[in-house]
């Protein structure tokens, strides 16, 4: 049983991370190209009177899926970064009108239930090369290879960050065998890695952010997770929220507040 959990995290950013400081990454990544996710966003969030870094996706033209710890504590802004792998030249800033965590969001003793929001821009952004959304996966949706992790998370625990989006391709571990590792593995969870030691996964700063997988039905990159929680970037094991798991969820949000 791994030992230590915490939240992959809203990490921490000065005021001047965006702006040409440093930024956070995938653990043993490489650099994205340019364009290769034009769903991929970046979440400038207030919150406590500090700042925090997210990851998320853009699911259509005035939605963005996340995790909902992303969203804890007393949000006083957020807005969204898009149509860079540099979060300091970003193109798009986009204000955040509202956003709606899962009501049954909780951080539990060894695992995190209901981790996911979808946030409401203030205004629709246009869609180009380098900025479109992705199909959420379907229910028993099967999926064909690895699958891809990218973010601006740090590079291991406590190592240093950078300022350019990492991308990695990752395997989905079968439910049966994480299940047989963790203390609590729910339907509504994904575990993602090898589960070996000092192997690729995410880290801290990477909350929020995508699992990408090519759907077996036609080939396509369709969103089936999103970063929750890990323990020391060390394990090559995180856990993601299972979005097809929640589709229902997120479509009835998107039409409350379209």
């Amino acid at each position: 049983m791994l030992p230590f959990i915490y939240l992959i995290s809203a990490i921490l950013v000065s005021t001047l991370s965006v702006q040409g400081s440093e930024v956070h990454h995938i653990v043993g990544g490489t650099k994205a190209k340019r364009c290769e996710f034009p769903h991929i966003v970046f979440i400038y969030t207030a919150k406590n009177g500090h700042y925090f870094g997210c990851g998320g996706s853009l699911i259509d033209n005035k939605h963005v899926l996340t995790a909902a710890h992303c969203m804890a504590g007393d949000v006083t802004k957020v807005d969204i970064l898009i149509g860079s792998l540099d979060k300091r030249t970003m193109p798009i800033w986009a204000p955040v009108a509202r956003f709606i965590k899962n009501s049954k969001y909780a951080k539990l003793r060894s695992t995190v239930v209901n981790d996911i929001a979808v946030l409401t821009l203030a205004k629709p952004v246009r869609f180009t090369s380098c900025i479109k959304p992705i199909r959420m996966a379907t229910p028993d949706e099967a999926f064909v290879g690895d699958c891809v992790i990218a973010g601006w998370g740090r590079t291991g625990f406590n190592l240093p960050t950078s300022q350019i989006l990492l991308r990695a391709n990752v395997p989905i571990m079968d439910h049966a065998t994480c299940a047989n590792r963790l203390p609590i593995i729910l339907k509504q969870h994904l575990c993602v890695g090898s589960g070996k030691i000092l192997d690729t996964t995410t880290c801290k700063g990477d909350s929020g952010g995508p699992l990408m997988c090519k759907s077996a039905v036609d080939g396509s990159q369709v969103l089936a997770g999103i970063v929750s929680y890990g323990w020391k970037c060390n394990t090559g094991l995180a856990v993601f929220t299972k979005v097809s798991y929640y589709l229902d969820w997120v479509n009835s949000v998107r039409k409350l507040i379209p």
